[in-house]
C-alpha cells in the first residue's frame, strides 16, 4: 500500500480534473488489490499468507508470532473488494481480521470489525454478515447494514430484503517453492500442500473451565504446521488462524483454501456431548449413499487418522464416516458439512475427544497434550503419502493416585538428567478455576529419547510414596507409561451431614460420613464410639469412602460420635481421629399443619385437568397411615370423583400430597376438596380434623397436540452439547428419560434435568436443545398455548421456553421461577405474539414456530444444584374459552354480588374489606374470616343488609402473621379472597 499512497499523491499532483480524481483512485485501488491477489508466493511482500518460518515461536506462545501484515490493517489477505454505487467507498474484507471501508475522497478507512461478505445496495448502504460456527458445524448467520454517510450500523429488520451474499472465489494462483530446511528428514511430499482449518475462531465454543475448543485446536494446527514445515519437504502449509484474536468464518476458510489451491483440507475440531462421553470421529465428504465427493482422498485420510488419533488419545472411537449419512441424510446428493461441501479439494474433519468431558478437557489444558494430538496427525499425513515416519522416542503417560484414580498435580518424572513436572494450580489451573484442587490432568510428555533404549523412570510427588519403573522406548509410536502412586497422607473425615454443635436433630435420622480415602470397612465400624446413644446395626456403606449410620437416642439429649485412630485406610494409614457432638430435638407432639393448597380456596376458571396439591409444614410419614387422604366431589354431592393415585413429595421440612383427576372435570362446576383426618407425620402424630376447600372449573375447549411425552430423550441434546450452555458444574448436569414417582398425563417416562451451577458464574445458562430436524419437533403458529408439566424442586431455579420463528429468530417466554415442589402445569400463551428476545430475536413471534430449547438459569442466593422433570410438552389450540362473566350469566348470577380484594394487603393490623350485594342476596348474607386450616376466625356480617356496596374493617390484633381467607356467602353464591397479615 506504499505504492498506493505514492500513486494517489501522483494523481493529486497531475493534470487530471479534480472531479475525476476519486474515480481514478478507485480504479487504481481495485487494480492493486487484484494484483496482490495474483502475486505468486515469492512476490507477496505486503500480502502474504505463509508465515516466515524463522519467526515461529513455540505454539503455546502464539501471541508473539510475527506475520507479514497488510499495512494499515491487522490482516493478511484480501478476500473481497467491492465499490459503492457512487464509487466513493471501497469495501474490502481482510482474511481472518476485519471488514474495512476506504473513503477515496478523504483517504481514510473505517474498521467494521470481524464481519464478512460485503455487498452494496442501490441506496449506498453496505450489507454484511457475521457467521458463527455451531456445534454441528453449521453456520449461524446474522445480517447487518451500514451507512458510510451517517455512520449508523443496524441489524437487518425482519422481512427486510438483503442482497445475495456471494463470496468472491479466486482462481488458483501459482506458488514459488519454499526452501526446504535442513531438518527435513522426510521427502516425498514435494508439490503437495495442505490447508489446516482450526475450527471456530477466537474463544468460540467454550467448553469446561472456560477453555474453548477454538483455543485448543488453534494450537494443534500450529504444532502440526511446524512439524510439517521442519521435518518434510511439503510444498506449503496454510493455516486458517495464527492467534486467538483472528475471526475467520466457515465461508472464509473454504474460500481461502480454494483461492490458494491447497491439495488437501483438514478441519480440526473437538466434540461435545454428555460429560460421561468421550471418543474420536472422522467425517469425510459424502452424499447420502456414502459415495465420497470428488476429488477423493478424504476417506483415505480419515481411515488413517482415526487409527492414529484414537491410539494417541487412548479413548473410544465412533470411526471414520461419510458426513451426510452420519447426520441421517440418506437421500442427500452432496456432503453435509460445509468444509467438505464447499472445499474444492479432498477434505476431512476430525473430532478429537469431548471438551465437555471433564477428564478430557483437563488434559486439553496441557500444552504438550495439544502436541500429542498434532503428532498423531503428522504421522497420519505421512502414512497417507506412503512415507515412513521418523524414529520416535517419545515417553508419555498419566500419573494418578492409585486409590482414587485422580490425576496428580506437581508430580515429577525424571529420566537421567531430564525431568517433567505435571501441571499444578500455580502453573496452569489458576487461569481456569478459583478452586485450587478442582483441576488435575497428571499428564507428562518427554521427547527426543533414543528409540529402543531401556531407561529408568523415577516418579515423585509431594504426599506420595516414590516409584521407579524400567521401560524400553518404542521407535514407531508413543511409549506410554502410566503410574499409580500411593498416598502417604493419613485419611480423614472430609464431610459429615451433621455439623458439630447442631441442634434439633431427630433421633435415628441417618448421618452420612465421607472419608478422604477408601477405608477398611470393618476397622471403621469397630472404632466408632457413641456417648448417650447406640449405633444401630443397619449401617450402610455407599462406597469405600462413604458410610451412612443411624444412632438411637432419647429426645433432648446431648450425643457424641467419635471415630478413633484405630480405623485404617486400605494402605494401613491410621485415620485422623474425628468427633462431633449434637443435641436431639424435643419430642414432636403436634400433628402436621396445612400451609398451602392448590387450587387456592375459592379459585375460579380452574383447568379441568388441574393438579390438586396440599402442602404440610413438616415431613409426612411415607404411607401417611391411611388409604386415600383426599376426596374430591361436586359441591353438594356425596359421590367422589375418580382420581389417580396420590404421591407424597418431601423436600427439606415440607411434604406435599398431590394427585389429579383420572378424567377431565366438568365445565363450569363447583367442586369441594375434603382432606380427611388421620394423616400422620414421621412421629405418628395424626391430624384430628377434616379440612376442605372449594374451587370452580371454567370452560376451555382445547385441541392438544403433544410435541414430546419423553418416552426417550433422543430428540434432545445433552446440555453440554450446546455452546450456549455456560456456568455449570458439568458432573452434576445431565438429562435422562426415566419414570418419575408420579407420572403425568401420558404415563411412562419424563425428561429429568439435573443441574449444578458454578458458584462464581458470572453467567449461568443451560440450553436443553431440541434437534430441529427431529420428527417430533412440530411446526405450529402463534395461535397456540405452549404447555409442559414440570416436577419442581422448590429451588427457585428459573425455566423458560425458547422457540425459533419464521425469520430464524430466537424468541422466548418470560422466566418462570420454580418455587414449587411436585408437579405443576406451566403455560406460555403465544396468541399475543410477543416474546422475550434472545440472541438475534426481536420480541415478535413471526411465521412458523418450532422448538429451539428449554432453558434454565441460576439466581444468586438459590441452591447451586437440583433436579427438575418435564413431561407432556404440547402446543394447544384453544378452540373456545368462556370468561368468568359469561359463566356467571349462564349460572344465573349477577354482577352485583362481588367481594373485592382487601386494602391494604398485606396489612398490619387492620384492613378494609369491600363487598357488593343485590336485592336477591339480602336474606342470608354472611361474611367471615378463616385461617388456612378452615377454622373460623371472625364473623364480620351475619344477616340482612341493604342492597349496594359496603365496607367493613377487620382487625388482626392477636393473630399471627400468615394467610387468611375471607368468604362472602349468600344462599348458593360464594365469593372468596385471600389476604395476608404481615407483622
Amino acid at each position: 500500500m506504499v505504492f498506493f499512497r505514492s500513486f494517489t499523491e501522483y494523481i493529486d499532483r497531475s493534470t487530471i480534473p479534480s472531479e475525476m480524481r476519486p474515480l481514478y483512485k478507485f480504479l487504481l485501488s481495485i487494480l492493486l488489490i487484484n494484483s496482490a491477489l495474483a502475486m505468486p508466493t515469492s512476490a507477496m511482500s505486503a500480502v502474504d499468507m505463509v508465515l516466515d518460518t524463522g519467526s515461529i515461536q513455540p505454539p503455546d506462545f502464539i501471541e508473539t508470532v510475527k506475520t507479514k501484515n497488510l499495512p494499515g490493517t491487522s490482516g493478511r489477505f484480501i478476500l473481497n473488494a467491492s465499490p459503492s454505487p457512487d464509487s466513493r467507498y471501497i469495501a474490502y474484507e481482510v482474511y481472518g481480521s476485519s471488514l474495512f471501508i476506504y473513503d477515496t475522497q478523504t483517504e481514510s478507512s473505517i474498521d467494521l470489525g470481524s464481519v464478512n461478505n460485503p455487498v452494496w445496495d442501490e441506496l449506498g448502504r453496505l450489507h454484511f454478515q457475521k457467521t458463527i460456527e455451531n456445534e454441528d458445524h453449521t453456520e449461524e448467520i446474522l445480517y447487518f447494514h451500514y451507512s458510510p454517510t451517517t455512520g449508523v450500523e443496524s441489524p437487518l429488520a425482519p422481512g427486510e430484503a438483503r442482497p445475495n451474499f456471494i463470496p468472491t472465489v479466486h482462481e488458483q494462483r501459482s506458488r514459488a517453492k519454499r526452501a526446504i530446511p535442513s531438518t527435513a528428514s522426510v521427502t516425498g511430499m514435494s508439490g503437495w500442500s495442505i490447508f489446516l482449518d482450526q475450527g471456530h475462531s477466537q474463544k468460540e465454543n467454550e467448553g469446561l473451565y472456560r477453555y474453548s475448543e477454538a483455543e485448543k485446536v488453534l494450537r494443534i494446527g500450529l504444532h502440526l504446521r511446524q512439524m510439517l514445515l521442519e521435518q518434510t519437504d511439503i510444498d506449503t502449509v496454510y493455516v486458517a488462524r495464527t492467534t486467538d484474536n483472528d475471526f475467520v468464518g466457515l465461508t472464509q476458510r473454504t474460500t481461502m483454501a480454494n483461492a490458494l489451491g491447497a491439495s488437501f483440507y483438514y478441519s480440526i475440531h473437538s466434540n461435545a456431548g454428555a460429560p460421561s462421553t468421550n471418543n474420536t470421529l472422522m467425517l469425510w465428504g459424502a452424499n447420502g449413499a456414502g459415495v465420497e465427493k470428488t476429488p477423493q482422498g478424504g476417506k483415505k485420510m480419515g481411515d488413517i487418522m482415526i487409527l492414529d488419533l484414537t491410539a494417541a488419545m487412548r479413548i473410544p472411537t465412533i470411526g471414520s464416516r461419510g458426513d451426510s449419512p452420519f447426520y441421517g441424510f440418506t437421500t442427500r446428493t452432496t456432503p453435509y458439512l460445509h468444509v467438505n461441501r464447499e472445499s474444492n479439494m479432498a477434505s476431512v474433519l476430525s473430532e478429537g475427544g469431548f471438551h465437555t468431558n471433564p477428564t478430557q478437557q483437563q488434559r486439553n489444558l496441557n500444552a504438550e497434550w495439544k502436541k500429542l494430538e498434532a503428532q498423531s496427525a503428522f504421522w497420519s499425513i505421512l502414512r497417507y503419502h506412503g512415507l515412513r515416519r521418523p524414529q520416535v522416542g517419545i515417553l508419555t503417560g498419566i500419573l494418578t493416585d492409585i486409590e482414587s484414580g485422580r490425576p496428580i498435580n506437581g508430580a515429577t518424572v525424571t529420566v537421567g538428567d531430564r525431568f517433567y513436572t505435571t501441571d499444578t494450580y500455580e502453573s496452569l489451573f489458576n487461569r481456569h478455576s478459583n478452586i485450587p484442587d478442582e483441576l488435575a490432568n497428571g499428564f507428562y510428555y518427554m521427547e527426543n529419547f533414543t528409540p529402543g533404549a531401556t531407561v529408568s523412570v523415577s516418579i515423585t510427588a509431594p504426599g506420595f510414596r516414590p516409584a521407579t519403573r524400567q521401560i524400553t522406548l518404542r521407535d514407531t509410536t508413543f511409549t506410554f507409561l502410566d503410574v499409580g502412586l500411593i498416598s502417604t497422607v493419613p485419611p480423614s473425615v472430609v464431610f459429615a451431614s451433621v455439623a458439630n454443635g447442631a441442634l434439633n436433630l431427630v433421633p435415628g435420622d441417618p448421618i452420612l460420613i465421607r472419608f478422604s480415602r477408601p477405608m477398611k470397612r470393618d476397622s471403621v465400624i469397630a472404632n466408632i464410639r457413641i456417648t448417650n446413644g447406640t449405633l444401630q446395626p443397619n449401617h450402610r456403606w455407599i462406597s469405600n469412602t462413604e458410610l451412612e449410620i443411624r444412632i438411637a437416642s432419647e429426645f433432648l439429649t446431648d450425643v457424641t460420635l467419635t471415630i478413633t485412630e484405630g480405623a485404617e485406610d486400605n494402605f494401613d494409614n491410621a485415620l485422623i481421629p474425628f468427633s462431633i457432638s449434637y443435641r436431639t430435638r424435643p419430642e414432636d407432639m403436634v400433628p402436621p399443619q396445612i400451609i398451602a393448597i392448590s387450587p387456592e380456596d375459592g379459585s375460579t376458571n380452574v383447568d379441568q385437568l388441574t393438579i390438586i396439591s396440599v402442602t404440610y409444614d413438616e415431613p409426612l410419614a411415607p404411607d401417611l397411615g391411611i388409604e386415600f387422604p383426599i376426596r374430591v366431589s361436586v359441591a353438594g354431592r356425596q359421590d367422589s370423583v375418580a382420581m389417580r393415585a396420590y404421591q407424597v413429595f418431601t423436600l427439606g421440612n415440607r411434604s406435599m400430597i398431590q394427585f389429579y383427576p383420572a378424567a377431565p372435570l366438568q365445565d363450569n362446576t363447583d367442586y369441594e376438596v375434603t382432606v380427611v383426618r388421620g394423616i400422620s407425620d414421621r412421629f405418628g402424630n395424626r391430624t384430628t380434623s377434616v379440612q376442605f376447600f372449594e374451587f370452580s372449573t371454567g370452560s376451555r375447549v382445547t385441541q392438544r397436540t403433544v410435541i414430546d411425552a419423553f418416552a426417550t430423550v433422543d430428540s434432545w441434546w445433552v446440555p453440554q452439547q450446546s455452546g450456549s450452555t455456560t456456568g455449570i458444574q458439568t458432573e452434576q448436569t445431565s438429562r435422562t428419560a426415566r419414570q418419575p414417582g408420579f407420572p403425568m398425563l401420558s404415563g411412562g417416562n419424563a425428561m429429568h434435568l439435573n443441574y449444578g451451577w458454578l458458584a462464581d458464574g458470572p453467567n449461568w445458562l443451560i440450553r436443553e436443545y431440541m434437534i430441529p430436524s427431529a420428527s417430533n419437533n412440530l411446526r405450529f403458529n402463534k395461535n397456540r398455548v405452549l404447555q409442559a408439566y414440570i416436577l419442581g424442586d422448590g429451588s427457585g431455579v428459573r425455566f423458560r421456553f425458547m422457540l425459533r420463528d419464521g425469520n430464524n429468530q430466537l424468541e422466548g417466554s418470560p422466566w418462570i421461577p420454580i418455587t414449587w415442589i411436585g408437579w405443576k402445569k406451566v403455560e406460555w400463551d403465544l396468541r399475543p405474539g410477543i416474546s422475550t428476545p434472545w440472541v438475534n430475536g426481536n420480541g415478535v413471534l413471526d411465521g412458523t414456530l418450532y422448538t429451539d430449547s428449554f432453558q434454565l438459569t441460576h439466581t444468586l442466593g438459590n441452591p447451586l444444584s437440583g433436579s427438575i422433570a418435564i413431561d407432556d410438552y404440547a402446543h394447544v389450540d384453544v378452540v373456545a374459552e368462556t370468561s368468568v362473566e359469561t359463566r356467571d350469566e349462564e349460572r344465573g348470577t349477577t354482577d352485583d354480588f362481588a367481594l373485592a380484594q382487601n386494602y391494604p394487603n398485606p396489612f398490619n393490623p387492620s384492613t378494609q374489606i369491600r363487598f357488593q350485594v343485590g336485592t336477591q342476596h339480602l336474606a342470608s348474607l354472611r361474611l367471615a374470616v378463616f385461617d388456612v386450616l378452615g377454622r373460623e376466625i371472625a364473623v364480620l356480617v351475619n344477616g340482612a343488609m341493604p342492597a349496594g356496596t359496603h365496607q367493613v374493617t377487620f382487625n388482626g390484633d392477636g393473630l399471627s402473621s400468615g394467610v387468611y381467607l375471607v368468604r362472602l356467602v349468600a344462599g348458593n353464591e360464594v365469593r372468596t379472597i385471600r389476604m395476608m397479615l404481615l407483622k
